[in-house]
């Protein structure tokens, strides 16, 4: 890991078609403004690159960056900031595809040290295939220890052989803050994350995992070789693997969770582990994953260091609303694990949560609390936001064959 500035440095970008230029020393200072159409202080984000000295911050208007010079950009020792220039990452957003059919990364990374922060930016539609960089990392590749910090990110509907969205490799310590991995997919391995080098740690603080899918390990992360990856107050929600839907574990890999939901898991346990794992959790709810939540490496924990598999309550899951309900068992100092300052990345973000309730085939659409006092059975969080058409089960009715025999005779007229 690098720390400091560096008086002297080179930058490699990388363009699109492979070609590497050699950029000159850097000239000016403060912040460079890039517009996705070409205008602003310069006409692309490499361009930028390789105008900034280190402290300088690179804004990006709002716009899809789709062009040659926005992608496949190779970062080495630079401090700077890349940022949206609105602070909304949602509408400044680096497409390295444009939504085609070829396979392009947004952003290369090799011993960048943390002093480059990316914030506020969407990756959407990068893809890696299984030439070059072995189709590692559909929208960010790591490398030879590279640390920059992502805040306020977004990962979105990126492919790649292994890690959809983010790879890193040997040395790499990439930190990940308030950031959503949403629909990403591996056709192998870590449908959002792949981590599979020896000192590889990467670190999640309060970040989104939802509806990314693995072909075999790893819906949302995938850690390997010794690889030791940090979940801190994340949420890992709707993703897919056969073996493991929200993290995988292979060869020594010691990932730390705390504070942490693994839920609704599509196919697969909560987590997967092969060839010695060692995985720590403390304040940490896995919930009805397919496959099943406190199994495997994972046994025996629940009830343990404040762990437990509860409904999480959260607000909207629909409508990708995972903020929790009031009474939810994750809000901080809650029972019955009050000794956790609160479980999942987000804290309450409804006011009244209304759930179905089944009761006896009849649809209720009431509050948690008041489903209980009914004794009848909530569907998922919730899962319908409302009672038409019932989504209740009708109970089977019990009759004698006697009874059947008549009711047949009654229908047909014999």
């Amino acid at each position: 890991m690098f720390s400091g500035s560096l008086a002297a440095r080179t930058c490699l970008v990388a363009g699109a078609l492979g070609t590497v230029l050699l950029l000159g020393p850097p000239v000016g200072a403060g912040t460079i403004t890039v517009e996705p159409d070409g205008s602003g202080d310069q006409p692309t984000i490499a361009a930028a690159l390789a105008a900034a000295e280190d402290g300088d911050v690179i804004a990006l208007g709002n716009g899809t960056f789709v062009a040659d010079g926005n992608r496949e950009l190779w970062i080495y020792d630079l401090s700077v900031t890349l940022r949206s220039q609105s602070g909304d990452a949602s509408a400044c957003i680096i497409d390295p595809n444009g939504m085609a059919a070829s396979t392009r990364r947004a952003l290369q990374f090799q011993g960048t040290p943390e002093g480059f922060r990316v914030e506020q930016i969407t990756f959407r539609g990068g893809a890696a295939d299984a030439a070059g960089t072995g189709g590692y990392g559909g929208a960010i590749w790591l490398e030879a220890g590279a640390a920059p910090v992502f805040e306020g990110c977004i990962f979105r509907e990126n492919l790649a052989r292994r890690g959809g969205a983010v790879y890193a490799a040997e040395e790499c310590t990439p930190e990940f803050i308030d950031c959503r991995f949403v629909d990403n997919e591996a056709q192998n391995y870590g449908g959002a994350v792949y981590c599979a080098a020896d000192g590889a740690h990467a670190l999640f603080i309060s970040c989104l995992f939802a509806g990314n899918a693995a072909g075999d390990h790893g819906g949302a992360v995938a850690c390997w070789n010794n690889c030791t990856p940090t979940l801190e107050a994340c949420t890992l929600v709707g993703n897919s693997a056969p073996v493991g839907s929200g993290l995988h574990m292979r060869f020594g890999a010691s990932p730390a969770l705390t504070r942490t939901i693994i839920a609704y898991g599509l196919s697969g346990a909560a987590i997967g582990c092969e060839s010695g794992c060692h995985p720590t959790f403390e304040c940490c709810n896995l919930y009805r994953n397919a496959g099943g939540d406190w199994v495997g490496s994972a046994s025996g924990l629940e009830g343990t260091a404040g762990n437990i598999s509860l409904r999480p309550r959260f607000c909207d899951v629909t409508l990708g609303d995972y903020q929790l309900c009031p009474g939810s068992p994750c809000l901080a100092g809650t029972d019955p694990n009050p000794e956790c300052l609160g479980i999942g990345a987000y804290g309450i973000g409804c006011s009244d949560c209304l759930f179905v309730c089944c009761v006896d085939g009849a649809c209720h659409f009431v509050t948690p609390e008041a489903c209980a006092d009914l004794s009848g059975d909530l569907i998922t969080d919730p899962a319908y936001p409302d009672c038409v058409t019932n989504p209740c089960p009708v109970p089977a009715e019990s009759m004698s064959w006697g009874q059947l025999k008549t009711r047949f005779r009654e229908a047909t007229g014999n």
